[in-house]
């Protein structure tokens, strides 16, 4: 199976889907993340400037990829700027190249609804629009499914796969990521709870 994982920022996907792609990766699937921005607006830059952090950025990303076993060649960085992020033709252009270079079976990517969004940033729903809008003209359909919703119908056990330490690639972000570990480990139980597992992961699944 290939998959791929969206992200408008360099730290969701270690956030949202790391069990999911330890997961994917034990039973010898092919992944690939997609950055759409390289986080160059940051949290906290720490007088980085923009260029230098989205440089840094990318980085901790590589990093946290490696951590979760993805091949550095397999993480990509669209590098649309970070807090402007637009869904416009030249952004779904670039979602739709880059699966349909790959053909993947299964894409993940953000909410891509508002009213729905567990996290309602705009930058999230702009990549997750432009990942459902290209999909769409993709000859083969991959399974879509969306994560940090308010609806989730698909979940995934992770009890053997969960983890917290991408997480800490990312040094640019601790001030926001360290008390976030704690709600990151409290999802992880509720959806377990939720599926009569140890941990899982949530999603909603896309029907288009």
């Amino acid at each position: 199976m290939k998959v791929i994982f969206f992200a408008a920022h360099p730290d969701d996907l270690d956030f949202n889907c790391s069990g999911t792609i330890r997961r994917h990766l034990h039973f010898k699937d092919e992944v690939h993340q997609v950055y759409m921005t390289s986080g160059d607006l940051g949290w906290l830059n720490y007088g980085w400037g923009r260029k230098a952090l989205g440089i840094k950025r990318e980085r901790e990303a590589i990093q946290a990829g490696k951590v979760l076993g993805v091949k550095k060649e397999n993480i990509h960085f669209l590098r649309f700027p970070d807090g402007a992020l637009k869904y416009n033709k030249k952004t779904v252009t670039a979602a739709y190249e880059i699966m349909e270079s790959i053909s993947p079976d299964r894409v993940y990517s953000p909410e891509n609804r508002m009213y729905l969004s567990a996290y309602k940033h705009d930058d999230h729903i702009a990549a997750g629009m432009c990942v459902e809008e290209a999909v769409k003209h993709l000859a083969k359909k991959p399974v879509l499914l969306v994560y940090h919703s308010y609806i989730p119908n698909f979940f995934i056990d992770v009890s053997n796969f969960y983890t917290r330490e991408s997480l800490k690639m990312h040094e640019t972000q601790q001030i926001m990521l360290k008390p976030g570990k704690i709600l990151h480990l409290l999802m992880a139980v509720y959806f377990g709870c939720k599926t009569k597992t140890r941990r899982a992961e949530a999603y909603r699944k896309v029907n288009y």
